[in-house]
């Protein structure tokens, strides 16, 4: 089972203002079978892939992600994972 716990990101903004992306996030991802990241525009999605995908996925789990905005296919696929394309 992959698990993560607590995941926190936050940025700076030009003007030097912080903005939380992610503030103390866990997530457990069943051994077998799919899981969806699901939120509106700004939610986080992203951004929680991007830290799981670098991260934690590296011992034999399969990736594959639906990406229609195209911010984590090339990472997807330089961990070795799949990207479903959907069209925008």
């Amino acid at each position: 089972m992959l698990e993560t716990r607590n995941l926190k990101k936050v940025y700076k903004t030009k003007k030097g203002v912080s903005v939380t992306a992610l503030n103390d996030v866990s997530i457990k991802f069943p051994e077998k079978g799919l899981v969806f990241l699901l939120g509106k525009s700004g939610s986080g999605k992203s951004t929680a892939a991007k830290l799981i995908l670098r991260s934690h996925i590296r011992n034999g789990y399969q990736i594959v992600a639906v990406d229609p905005e195209g911010e984590i296919s090339e990472m997807t696929r330089m961990y070795g994972g799949d990207v479903v394309d959907l069209g925008k």
